[in-house]
């Protein structure tokens, strides 16, 4: 469902030397009404490598598919040459997970480029992956970062 993102006071993480927050979803009467299956026109779920597609079809494999996984956004150099960043996009890296859905032609491009060897219900699992599950941890907008933190 969409919604807007809303951030509750966490601990901070023991790896992190700043503070986190978790962010939980609030819907609105404006959401309900919103087609919520927009995307941003460039930021699509297929703008990945093929080791990532790879990987996602070795846990569906496996049966490892619903067992919980972390993933971190992170930067390594500073941009412009500076000396340090100030966090931002928060809103749209939500936006992407709210929204984020392969497509039939995304399907159909991955059935064509996968091997042949693939098996059918793959694809159906691609199809049908939400983000309702997926819990954010992150910087508050405008807080002061470095690389790698």
């Amino acid at each position: 469902k969409p919604g807007r993102w809303e951030g509750d006071r966490t601990t901070t993480h023991p790896s992190h030397t700043c503070d986190m927050i978790m962010i939980d979803r609030v819907e609105t009467a404006s959401d309900r009404i919103r087609n919520n299956h927009s995307q941003n026109g460039v930021i699509q779920p297929l703008l990945t490598d093929m080791y990532q597609i790879n990987m996602a079809y070795a846990y569906w494999k496996s049966g490892k598919h619903d067992d919980t996984a972390v993933f971190d956004l992170f930067f390594r150099k500073n941009p412009f040459h500076g000396e340090f960043t100030i966090f931002a996009g928060l809103e749209e890296c939500l936006k992407f997970l709210e929204s984020f859905r392969y497509s039939e032609s995304d399907i159909q491009y991955l059935k064509e480029t996968m091997p042949e060897s693939v098996e059918p219900e793959f694809f159906d699992y691609l199809s049908s992956i939400t983000t309702k599950d997926v819990k954010v941890y992150a910087i508050d907008e405008g807080k002061v970062v470095f690389p790698r933190n």
